[in-house]
């Protein structure tokens, strides 16, 4: 399992679904990203707006996305939509 951090580059099913479980977890524990994104990002990229930490977490949201397995992305696009609207308030 090399690829656990995107199944774009999956290798086979275990790839696929542990890089998949791997992103999923990050969108279960929103607290965890919030304390990333203030914590690396806010602090490397010298934010200093809500405006642009919510520009910020967008991005990584959309990266998180769009490294799932099509199939999981397919099952996952409405839960996706509903987490971008109540925490990124898009």
């Amino acid at each position: 399992m090399f690829n656990h951090r995107s199944s774009k580059n999956g290798t086979n099913i275990e790839d696929i679904c542990v890089a998949d479980t791997d992103i999923l977890s990050h969108f279960d524990n929103i607290p965890m990203l919030f304390n990333v994104i203030i914590n690396d990002v806010w602090s490397k990229n010298n934010i200093t707006t809500l405006l642009e930490l919510r520009s910020k977490m967008k991005e990584s949201f959309n990266y998180d996305y769009n490294d799932l397995s099509n199939r999981t992305k397919q099952e996952f696009e409405n839960r996706y939509k509903l987490i971008c609207q109540i925490v990124l308030g898009t």
